[in-house]
């Protein structure tokens, strides 16, 4: 029995060292005239501008991305404005195509944080066994989010030994409740959850500016 396909996009976890997460990240701006749907687990990357008050922008990752970090809340209302008598959308946590106003939102940027994240249901790479996949590398999917979270999900046909591949997997989440009708004989990714961490990171080395 495989796992039920329930993609949650990138959900951060813990840190390299062992540490849990400590829920932190730094605000992003994103612009009225950007087109793309933003859900929480959305990987981001940076892009060329910034608000009027010095705020930096991101954009959607795709695939092959060098990844900024990955968005973890969306804030209510633009960081410079007060709080007093705004009408703050508290439920407002995905962000339109179609926007109305510049939205903010808070991105979890630390190079050394470890996500949780789910496989598609694509054949691994050769169709190798679904144990050989540790430490290897893979690309993910960014699907149009239609929830409150993020549709990415890690790419079971792209894994391999690619330094270039974005995610880097060290293997599944230990938990019962999410891996427990997994194979690691099957050779599809079974929408088992791995624990992984990006490959290819903006703070990560010498990185080119956008």
């Amino acid at each position: 029995m495989a796992n039920t396909n329930k993609p949650f996009g990138f959900s951060p976890w813990k840190y390299r060292d062992g540490s849990p997460w400590n829920g932190g990240g730094n605000v992003y701006y994103i612009p009225t005239g950007d087109t793309n749907v933003y859900t929480i687990g959305d990987p981001v990357i940076s892009a060329a501008g910034m608000d009027s008050n010095g705020v930096p922008q991101v954009a959607i990752a795709t695939g092959t991305s060098t990844i900024r970090g990955v968005i973890v809340g969306v804030i209510p209302v633009a960081p410079s404005n007060s709080l007093v008598g705004s009408t703050l959308a508290l439920e407002s946590l995905i962000i339109p195509a179609t926007k109305a106003k510049d939205y903010y939102v808070l991105v979890c940027d630390d190079p050394n944080v470890i996500y949780k994240a789910q496989m598609d249901n694509g054949t691994i790479t050769g169709s190798a066994a679904l144990s050989t996949t540790a430490n290897k590398n893979c690309s993910f999917t960014v699907n149009s989010g239609t929830g409150t979270f993020s549709n990415a999900v890690l790419g079971a046909a792209t894994i391999n030994t690619t330094n270039t591949l974005n995610v880097k997997l060290f293997g599944l989440v230990i938990d019962p409740q999410v891996n427990a009708g997994v194979s690691l004989t099957g050779t599809t990714g079974q929408y088992a959850v791995y624990q992984c961490m990006f490959n290819e990171h903006e703070f990560i080395g010498n990185t080119a500016g956008v």
